[in-house]
């Protein structure tokens, strides 16, 4: 069964109980704790999941991508689309509800606050996500199943 995703006010987040993720570096790395199955996305793709972090709809992303990045000649919503259907599709993220009474003003930025743009926007590059199970058994036996709120696995400060 096909995901849907195409109704713009859409919200999608995490699926927090499942999933661990992290950005490092531009790269957003995924585990899907209950298949062990991990993830990667690039720049454009880790913006988009750190997004869905703050539970957003694809208008909202597209309007962050379209602020951040020369889209033209882009189909940006499609390509957002895309990767939601993919993510959904793979158990990572949830459409929660539709936007209901929220502040359509609201922008929604992948690193926390408003950076300032200095010079030329860079190109916008679709989102590529690449999926990988060769650690799939390691994972599912690994005691990284026990994370705290925090998200991903710290060690004990003893």
């Amino acid at each position: 069964m096909k995901a849907e995703v195409s109704i713009p006010t859409k919200l999608f987040k995490v699926r927090e109980n499942e999933v661990v993720s992290q950005v490092i570096d531009d790269e957003a790395i995924i585990i899907n704790m209950t298949t062990g199955c991990y993830y990667s996305l690039d720049k454009v793709g880790a913006e988009i999941w750190s997004c869905i972090g703050q539970a957003t709809t694809v208008a909202e992303i597209v309007g962050m991508l379209e602020a951040q990045y020369d889209c033209a000649g882009a189909d940006v919503t499609t390509e957002v689309e895309k990767l939601l259907v993919e993510l959904e599709a793979e158990q990572l993220i949830e459409h929660i509800s539709d936007e209901h009474q929220r502040d359509s003003s609201r922008v929604v930025d992948p690193h926390g606050s408003q950076q300032e743009k200095e010079g030329a926007l860079a190109s916008f590059e679709n989102p590529r996500f690449e999926k990988h199970s060769d650690m799939r058994d390691f994972l599912l036996v690994d005691p990284i199943h026990q994370v705290d709120e925090r998200g991903w696995p710290h060690k004990d400060k003893s």
